[in-house]
């Protein structure tokens, strides 16, 4: 075995690397670093088949070849895992305290422990603790319990603690690639692998060599596409642009990762300019400021009088038009005001004279009628 592996490095790690995790039964686990041909399960079963203890602790050795991780990454993710088991450890010794304080509390608060647990669990790894750390603050302050004290100052510097592990530590952020764009040609868009295919061109040669395939060719719709690198799993590659002078926006403005990209943005619009120059095309904002320019109208204006030429005026000649009604004079809306107050008058006047009769006609209580 000696000609078949080389050890490099040892280390231990494990539950007994760590005060609160560790058992009295627990083994001591060391991780062992090695180059060689022999497989990291056969070399384990070699190292560990006549049982190795130390001080009565059962040793048992993992090795590992450097050709699938080194000895540092290792302890790293393991580092990672025990900060796991510490921090679920110290959920589990959280929930027991807070049952012990006060029971009756905890009963009528607290339906399932588990969850309790998972809850704190999630707590200390999202780093919202102050409501823990207060409350046992001041069971150690104001508890007249000794045990209870104790147990709550140390339950706080363990928590103080967790907040220190690897775990927490921020990755470094990864640096993405300079995003980058290209053009392809094909004869047939559908189908490139028919006629004429080219591509890692800048637009402007794919516009040149798009120009010098003949039309008349049966092979498809020619076209030109880009080819955006930006580090995206999903969408870094081959997008149609344009085929037969048609720019499919529709399409590429769908996809909001295209949508969103500089890159193809201008590509697309470098694209229109250069559509628009070819086939002539003004714009009808361009058309109206040089009318106005030429003729000193406003823009309204020369919208409006453009209207005017475009759209037929109709006109009915066998349709009456109706006769606008004629004005009064000043005099007769004064006259029928007067005559209204008259009429209002006399109609008050003649229901005065109705109740003086009908009043004359009633005679008083107890008068003998005749």
């Amino acid at each position: 075995m000696e000609q078949e592996v080389e050890l490099l490095a040892a280390r231990v790690y494990g539950s007994r690397s760590r005060q609160d995790l560790y058992r009295e039964d627990s083994d001591l686990d060391v991780v062992l670093s090695y180059k060689g041909d022999i497989r990291e399960d056969s070399f384990f079963n070699a190292l560990n088949e006549s049982g190795i203890a130390m001080a009565g602790i059962k040793v048992d050795i993992n090795p590992i070849a450097e050709e699938r991780i080194t000895l540092a990454e290792y302890i790293k993710e393991s580092e990672k895992y025990l900060d796991q088991q510490e921090i679920k450890k110290l959920a589990v010794d959280l929930d027991n305290f807070s049952y012990d304080v006060d029971t009756y509390e905890y009963n009528d608060t607290v339906e399932n422990r588990e969850e309790q647990v998972e809850k704190l669990t999630e707590d200390i790894l999202n780093k919202k603790t102050e409501t823990i750390k207060d409350w046992l603050l001041e069971v150690s302050e104001e508890s007249d319990i000794d045990s209870d004290v104790i147990t709550a100052r140390s339950l706080l510097s363990r928590l103080e603690d967790t907040e220190r592990f690897s775990i927490f530590d921020k990755q470094p952020e990864q640096e993405q690639p300079e995003a980058t764009i290209s053009f392809y040609v094909a004869e047939c868009m559908e189908f490139p692998v028919m006629g004429e295919y080219h591509n890692n061109l800048t637009l402007e040669e794919a516009i040149k060599i798009y120009e010098s395939i003949p039309a008349e060719r049966l092979h498809g719709i020619k076209g030109i596409g880009f080819d955006l690198q930006d580090g995206d799993e999903n969408y870094s590659g081959e997008y149609e642009l344009m085929s037969a002078d048609r720019i499919r926006r529709d399409l590429i403005d769908m996809i909001p990762h295209y949508k969103e990209s500089p890159l193809v943005q201008k590509a697309i619009a470098d694209m229109e300019k250069y559509l628009d120059e070819k086939h002539g095309r003004v714009k009808e904002t361009e058309y109206t400021t040089e009318t106005v320019i030429g003729s000193g109208q406003k823009p309204s204006a020369v919208a409006a009088d453009r209207r005017a030429e475009q759209e037929p005026v109709s006109v009915n000649r066998s349709q009456p038009q109706k006769a606008e009604p004629a004005s009064r004079a000043k005099g007769e809306v004064k006259k029928s005001v007067l005559q209204s107050l008259k009429d209002f008058q006399a109609r008050a006047k003649a229901q005065e004279q109705n109740k003086t009769t009908e009043k004359s006609k009633t005679h008083k209580k107890g008068e003998v009628e005749l």
